[in-house]
């Protein structure tokens, strides 16, 4: 299993922990087991280019009362 970590939100709302898709109900939960121990990891944030820039900043807002210290923006700028 990779050390990276790549959290995905997609248009329709959907939840990914590298390519498992996630509920939201159980989302904190898998990135504090994630973390535990290891707070300073570095996680890594990617969005479909159709979501809304609102939703994104509840969904990273999340991320980081999950336990989520350190995220980088992924972008992909292929049309």
């Amino acid at each position: 299993m990779s050390d990276q970590i790549v959290l995905t939100y997609t248009k329709n709302k959907e939840i990914k922990i590298n390519k498992e898709v996630v509920s939201p109900e159980v989302f904190p939960q898998r990135i504090r087991e994630i973390l535990k121990g290891n707070t300073n990891k570095m996680i890594f944030f990617t969005a479909e280019r159709e979501v809304v820039y609102d939703d994104a900043m509840k969904f990273l807002d999340l991320a980081r009362s999950s336990g989520a210290q350190n995220i980088g923006i992924l972008v992909d700028d292929v049309r």
